[in-house]
């Protein structure tokens, strides 16, 4: 009777369902990273990529303004275009490879987090049971040995503690399995939904870049007049200095 008691008391105080819990917070927590960080990275490429832009068609424009004396503007926009186009399809192609080197680094801490919970859960688990099972054995034996004269009340003792016993270690082994398949359903859907994440941001990025381009192709000429105004107005500029 008392072995039950204690059992139970113990099964309590050692009960696993907490741990899952603690699971889902470090997983919750490893998402919001990542997706911070694929959102600034996003950030980060659409302002270098701006840039980037913007530099190589004053660069380009200024030099084959100093190179060629004549050009024709055809020509000058086809050059814009053609540059503008190269530098965008790079940038994707570097963004896009480390976008997906990040995804498989995450996924590989997420999984290597995981199996350490599960073996963690697992053993703990497993030495609540053998605690359990031992207590309960020698409390048997004692009650057996306390109860020597009375052979009814110890053989209904024993029989008490044996089940109690053994209903207890079923109860663990059910609650360690119980934890094991939370933890590994809810490291499948944190991976999932990272990945999914990731490749919204890499599409939006991709979307991003492709009207970048097609504005350029567009509205070259313009961008043209805009960048040989300047051009002549930093050349200004310095001969005046």
């Amino acid at each position: 009777m008392f072995c039950s008691i204690n059992s139970s008391r113990a099964n309590i105080r050692q009960s696993p369902s907490r741990i899952p819990v603690v699971v889902v917070v470090v997983v919750v927590v490893v998402v919001v990273v990542v997706v911070h960080v694929e959102v600034v990275v996003a950030v980060v490429v659409v302002v270098v990529v701006a840039a980037v832009v913007v530099v190589v068609v004053v660069v380009v424009v200024v030099v084959v303004e100093e190179v060629v004396v004549v050009v024709e503007e055809v020509a000058l926009v086809v050059v814009v275009v053609v540059v503008v186009v190269v530098v965008e399809v790079v940038v994707v192609v570097v963004v896009v490879v480390v976008v997906v080197v990040e995804v498989v680094a995450v996924v590989v801490v997420i999984v290597v987090v995981v199996v350490v919970v599960v073996v963690v859960i697992a053993a703990a688990n497993s030495s609540n049971s053998c605690n359990s099972s031992s207590s309960c054995s020698s409390c048997s034996r004692n009650n057996s040995s306390s109860t020597s004269n009375n052979n009814n009340s110890s053989s209904s003792n024993s029989s008490s503690s044996s089940s109690s016993s053994s209903s207890s270690s079923s109860s663990s082994s059910g609650n360690s399995t119980n934890s094991i398949w939370n933890s590994i359903v809810v490291v499948v859907v944190v991976i999932v939904v990272v990945v999914v994440v990731v490749v919204v941001v890499v599409v939006v990025i991709v979307v991003i870049v492709v009207v970048v381009v097609l504005v350029v192709i567009v509205f070259a000429g313009s961008i043209v007049k805009v960048v040989e105004v300047v051009a002549m107005a930093m050349q200004v500029t310095i001969v005046i200095i």
